[in-house]
């Protein structure tokens, strides 16, 4: 296969190409802060093929934004207090 700075080359079938970001809403209940409705866009990362993030927001202003606020400012104090485990010691995705 030519490489893809010749003239003429064409990528080949099997080179994955990058999704459009999936969006949708997902609905949380928290029991220190109550219901959130966030919107959800699931990205995909170029600089590892496979890997996925997905990213939370709520609407500037709205009462999910103001439930936010609090458990960002907990995960904030907990972190300066405790350094972040690694993923395999929390339950998480493992190499």
């Amino acid at each position: 296969m030519r490489p893809l700075t010749e003239p003429g080359a064409r990528p080949s079938r099997r080179t994955p190409r990058p999704r459009p970001p999936c969006r949708f809403v997902r609905r949380f209940h928290h029991r220190a802060v109550g219901d959130l409705t966030l919107a959800c866009e699931g990205l995909d990362t170029a600089a590892e093929p496979g890997l996925a993030r997905t990213v939370h927001t709520a609407e500037p202003g709205s009462a999910p934004a103001a439930g936010l606020c609090p458990l960002a400012s907990w995960a904030a104090a907990r972190e300066a207090v405790e350094p972040p485990r690694p993923p395999s010691a929390r339950g998480g995705i493992r190499a």
